[in-house]
């Protein structure tokens, strides 16, 4: 499938509520908001309507932490006192799929962007009307400039177009942090990487690890972001220290999964075609919870989700799936 890349921009601003009558010696309140664009082919900004939809899940001290916008640029707007991590999901139109990437909210400077580079698939006509509103799509005439011959002149735009992405999967086992199925999934589907922003510092906040509960009705700080060592690293700790005394540490979540042969849930995985695939994908990223080892590899075309950081009902669900699709 040939598929187009367009460049994301998710722009952050904030600015201390001013209120006289507020403890000087507190954290001060601010109101930030987050907003959606698409970079064009000249470096423009352009309305992201390749989205229908775009869900911010912030941190569960707010009320409804879930927050979906259907309409661009999908702002959302809170007030809150803490930095924190947030996921947020981008849905492409015409179900075209959806991408997921972690947001630093922090308090840094007033302003700040980070662009994300995704990749969309140029098999639906509808779809590619929408990503010709930021640039050139390869094979989609323009109605409104063509050249008298049925064809118009295209370039990349910005992005460029990939039709080679494997579709087969890879089912790998790992033992670095005990025992684990590791599947890694070869598809088109929802990949994305991040690029670094310039972030500075004015001195003049506290760091996240100084923050108390960032919404003025939280009485716990709960740990979002998993710090569980997998064959692919060690996912971020910078809000480890944020956390009131911690929990007792939970049983293995091995002990838990015995309902599901993840072995052969594993091997099932790899012999799914391309569209199952990418259900498999789209199943995974609407339905993983926090403690979910994933990670979309942009240079590779694959998916990597570790099987043994998904919640059973996920699990029994892909079982199903997968029992259905191939022969397990």
């Amino acid at each position: 499938m040939s598929m187009i890349q367009r460049t994301i921009k998710v722009t952050t601003t904030q600015a201390i509520v001013d209120d006289p009558t507020a403890d000087p010696e507190s954290f001060p309140l601010r109101k930030w908001s987050i907003k959606i664009s698409v970079i064009g082919a000249n470096g423009e900004e352009v309305p992201a309507n390749v989205f229908d939809k775009v869900t911010y899940r912030l941190h569960p001290t707010f009320e409804n932490p879930i927050r979906s916008f259907k309409k661009a640029p999908f702002k959302i707007e809170e007030k809150g006192w803490g930095e924190f991590d947030l996921n947020i999901i981008f849905h492409v139109a015409e179900r075209g799929g959806e991408h997921t990437v972690m947001h630093d909210l922090n308090f840094r400077q007033n302003k700040y962007d980070v662009t994300h580079v995704f990749k969309f698939p140029t098999n639906k006509p509808a779809l590619n009307k929408l990503l010709f509103e930021s640039g050139p799509v390869p094979g989609y005439n323009n109605p409104s400039n063509n050249n008298g011959n049925g064809n118009s002149n295209m370039g990349n735009g910005g992005g460029s177009s990939d039709s080679n992405i494997s579709s087969n999967a890879r089912s790998t086992t790992h033992n670095s942090s005990g025992s684990g199925s590791n599947s890694t999934i070869s598809s088109n589907a929802n990949t994305a990487y991040t690029n670094s922003s310039n972030l500075g510092s004015n001195g003049n906040h506290p760091t996240k690890e100084q923050y108390p509960p960032h919404h003025p009705s939280s009485s716990t700080f709960a740990k979002t972001n998993s710090t569980t060592p997998t064959s692919h690293g060690t996912v971020s700790e910078k809000r480890k220290s944020e956390s009131l005394p911690l929990k007792p540490k939970k049983k293995s979540k091995i002990v838990d999964k015995v309902t599901v042969d993840l072995e052969r849930l594993a091997e099932g995985i790899q012999k799914l075609g391309e569209d199952d695939l990418m259900e498999v994908v789209q199943m995974v990223t609407e339905n993983k919870t926090p403690d979910t080892y994933i990670r979309n590899d942009i240079e590779e075309g694959e998916f990597h989700v570790d099987l043994y950081t998904l919640p059973n009902s996920l699990l029994k669900s892909l079982w199903e799936f997968i029992s259905k699709c191939a022969k397990v």
